[in-house]
């Protein structure tokens, strides 16, 4: 064969064992990177549609109110009349739960677009935040309809009324719903006492090294209309405040019940 012909190519040379282990390695480090970001986004996600939730909640009592005299919704704070329809529901909550009616049965839900006492799956996740799963505090517990509860404030945290307060006796930075602590027990009804507590399912609630949460908190709707999220410093700090923002009881001058 002439010296200058071409030579066929040979097998391509294998991987060493030090070069297959920095290639896992690189891809380690790569997912290292891009999975809490993933994590991060989709969290991101879900606060958004929270908050959208609470916004539509917000903007539904915002209409009753303009139809009903400037009253604000009742917080179903019990006990409830069968013949009463509260935000959330109407008549016996264990009725409501066990024959699965939904917020269908509340004076929030035409203003959502659905029909009174119809239950509807789409208008009803309106109430749910989607990190927000069972199993819930009982069979018969209202976080099974909602993840979402009024302040208690709205009827003075007194079990007696059943009219709450015309809006313009509410501070509008005052904080009407918010996202209630999953693991209390205040699910009885469909409002809640503010020490009842901030859900835990949004960001970290481990304590860091100055002993505060870091990095955990959820979205809170105000009467003015308006929604924000809030820290869980925040909301602890806002609890000491009597009159505040939580404590806001138009029937009382320190807000509280």
């Amino acid at each position: 064969m002439p010296g200058n012909a071409l030579q066929p190519h040979g097998r391509g040379r294998a991987f060493t064992l030090i070069e297959l282990l920095i290639v896992i390695a690189i891809i380690a480090m790569l997912l290292g990177i891009l999975l809490p970001a993933m994590a991060k986004a989709r969290e991101s996600g879900k606060i958004a549609l929270c908050t959208n939730n609470l916004k539509q909640l917000i903007a539904s009592s915002h209409m009753y109110l303009n139809d009903n005299k400037d009253v604000f919704p009742d917080p179903a704070w019990l006990p409830v009349p069968k013949k009463y329809r509260a935000w959330l529901y109407t008549g016996n909550l264990n009725t409501v739960v066990s024959k699965k009616l939904g917020a269908s049965t509340g004076s929030l839900w035409p203003y959502l677009g659905g029909e009174a006492d119809q239950p509807h799956d789409g208008i009803q996740k309106t109430f749910r935040c989607p990190s927000h799963k069972p199993p819930f505090k009982s069979n018969a517990s209202s976080d099974n309809i909602t993840s979402y509860l009024m302040n208690g404030a709205v009827v003075g945290f007194n079990s007696n009324a059943h009219t709450a307060a015309r809006i313009e006796r509410y501070r509008p930075d005052a904080w009407a719903f918010w996202e209630t602590d999953e693991q209390k027990t205040g699910w009885n009804d469909g409002s809640s006492f503010p020490d009842e507590g901030l859900c835990k399912r949004h960001g970290q609630s481990n304590y860091n090294a100055q002993g505060r949460y870091d990095n955990s908190g959820a979205t809170i709707a105000r009467f003015d209309g308006s929604c924000l999220w809030v820290s869980r410093i925040l909301y602890d700090q806002e609890l000491k405040l009597r009159p505040g923002r939580l404590w806001c009881s138009p029937y009382k001058d320190t807000g509280d019940p």
